[in-house]
């Protein structure tokens, strides 16, 4: 070998040397976990956002109740064709109004168990926080339920006001309405008679 290429070699071997010796240690993970999980059921039940939830949706259909009590009064005025109609048209508006209190409810519960297993994340130091439910096996120190529920333990869910639902005397049909009209306009010319 001819003393540029040993040089050249000499010099490599040294670069790569410092190199080893500078960035081996770049890629070490610091002690610890950087995923951990949370039983969401569980939390929901022991932190007492269950509880909230159940009692809100009873408000909810008390409320619902009520506004079908006030409904039925108005049933007595009607003929059985309209009240029929009436009461078919009345259960369908407060299944839909039960089912979007029951999910704005569910929401509310899991924000705020969100907002408390974020809060434990970055105590924790970690990246990750999955659900229970999705873990098959794992390390004890990965689960972090305890400390979740222990942060939402004083925590009361806004689950804003109640669905106000106003019970109004139903319209006349069309065709009721028209007889009940004495101006009927004249389809020809669109002018009353």
């Amino acid at each position: 070998m001819s003393q540029t290429t040993r040089q050249f070699f000499t010099f490599y071997m040294i670069i790569m040397a410092l190199s080893v010796v500078l960035l081996g240690g770049c890629d070490m993970k610091k002690k610890g976990n950087d995923v951990a999980y949370v039983d969401l059921a569980v939390v929901l039940s022991m932190s007492g956002l269950a509880q909230q939830e159940k009692e809100r949706m009873d408000l909810v259909v008390d409320a619902l109740k009520k506004a079908e009590t006030e409904a039925g009064k108005l049933y007595e005025k009607m003929d059985k064709d309209q009240r029929e109609k009436a009461r078919q048209a009345d259960q369908i508006m407060l299944r839909r109004v039960l089912a979007e209190a029951g999910q704005s409810a569910r929401n509310s519960i899991l924000a705020e168990a969100r907002q408390a297993i974020e809060k434990v994340r970055q105590q924790e130091g970690l990246r990750i926080v999955m659900d229970g439910s999705l873990i098959l096996a794992s390390a004890d120190d990965t689960n972090l339920t305890v400390n979740v529920t222990e942060a939402l333990k004083d925590v009361k869910a806004d689950f804003g006001p109640l669905p106000s639902i106003s019970v109004t005397s139903p319209k006349p049909e069309p065709a009721e309405a028209a007889k009940e009209n004495k101006d009927v306009i004249s389809p020809k010319n669109k002018t009353s008679k």
